[in-house]
């Protein structure tokens, strides 16, 4: 596949339907930093459409209407510090699904839902472990289990 993306995008980008852009903003600055980089309007003012960057990555949302009703995804995004992430998600208004548990991969993770549905898991990278070291840990994970 010949890449097709412009400039400063994917070629996949992720994209939320919500009921409020507004609301949806406030969360993903407040939780994670995000940045405005384009948004759109129609002639009464209301935003329909707006771009945010998170990291890396260009997050499309669009409001819902008569024809395209929300829809709930899920994302998973890297953090430098899951415990302060998720804190202020917590604090947002976000609804519990993991608390910050660290992983037989080394990776600490949390998930939540933000009040309007959206799941978000979010990780960082406590430690870099080879492939047969997770797959050691997952076995001996799986055995306490039984």
């Amino acid at each position: 596949m010949r890449p097709s993306a412009v400039v400063g995008h994917s070629t996949v980008s992720p994209c939320l339907l919500v009921e409020s852009i507004p609301n949806e903003l406030r969360f993903l600055e407040t939780v994670f930093g995000a940045q405005v980089q384009q948004q759109l309007a129609g002639q009464e003012g209301a935003v329909w459409q707006v771009e945010v960057r998170l990291g890396d990555v260009i997050l499309m949302i669009g409001r819902a209407h008569q024809a395209n009703t929300p829809a709930t995804g899920m994302l998973y995004v890297r953090t430098n510090d899951v415990d302060a992430t998720y804190a202020r998600a917590v604090e947002q208004g976000a609804t519990l699904i993991s608390v910050p548990t660290d992983q037989p991969s080394g990776v600490r993770e949390a998930g939540f839902k933000d009040p309007q549905g959206q799941i978000w898991w979010i990780g960082q990278q406590m430690r870099k472990l080879s492939n047969r070291e997770v797959e050691r840990r997952l076995a001996e994970q799986r055995s306490k289990r039984l």
